[in-house]
């Protein structure tokens, strides 16, 4: 009886050691993947409302969207809030005929961008023509 219990004990303990392992490696993606979207929904109503918008205002509603909950980050030694694996987010915008667009990647968990393990999101919204001068 013995053997038994200290062998589901043992396989209750493999089974947790387990699951926390596979938490530890899926939670910052799925973090990662959250952040990438709110942000750049964020990111475009500041464009929208002020084509100009600066990396200094980009790193601010960054830092404000973690300290209001929106997203979970890590903030750096100098303060910035930064992806769950300690890079900062790369914020990208263009503008097309009829169309803005706004792109925020997470360089993922090799910290390099312009690699397969990237988590990016990519928000368009339609954009009135400008009348031409």
């Amino acid at each position: 009886m013995k053997k038994i219990i200290i062998v589901a004990v043992l396989l209750i303990a493999l089974a947790a050691g387990g699951l926390w392992w596979l938490q530890a490696r899926s939670m910052p993606v799925f973090f990662a993947e959250d952040a990438v979207q709110v942000l750049a929904y964020a990111a475009s109503d500041m464009f929208q409302a002020n084509p100009a918008t600066t990396q200094a205002e980009l790193d601010q509603m960054i830092k404000s969207q973690h300290e209001a909950s929106n997203i979970n980050l890590k903030i750096n030694p100098n303060g910035k809030a930064v992806d769950p694996f300690g890079t900062a987010f790369r914020v990208e915008h263009q503008v097309r005929t009829g169309k803005s667009i706004t792109t925020v990647t997470s360089a993922g968990p090799d910290r390099e961008f312009g690699t397969k393990d990237d988590i990016s999101f990519k928000h368009e919204t339609k954009t009135e023509p400008q009348p031409e001068n």
